[in-house]
């Protein structure tokens, strides 16, 4: 009974984050870079770099990215992303 509890579990996991992504993938939006953070290496996700946006609207939004998206943004800067890209502009700022 557990184990077809945690292969439920495990199923519905990896079905909710591709459509959340391609959810936030069709959102457009403008805000400024709170911080960044570098996570340790031994991590489940390929992506180690994180920035904190601040949107206009007050929200908060993390986005995971690979270091040379995470180079391009700096802090306090503000960025624009536009609808049907994953990432902000660097050249909006």
């Amino acid at each position: 009974m557990l184990d077809i509890l945690f292969n439920f579990l495990g199923d519905l996991f990896l079905f909710i984050i591709p459509v959340k992504r391609k959810m936030e993938l069709s959102k457009a939006w403008a805000g400024t870079v709170e911080k960044k953070k570098v996570h340790p290496s031994p991590t489940l996700s390929p992506y180690r770099y994180s920035v904190v946006f601040l949107t206009d609207h007050g929200k908060r939004k993390r986005l995971r990215m690979k270091k040379e998206d995470f180079d391009l943004y700096q802090e306090g800067r503000r960025y624009v992303k536009k609808s049907g890209t994953n990432l902000p502009e660097p050249q909006s700022s």
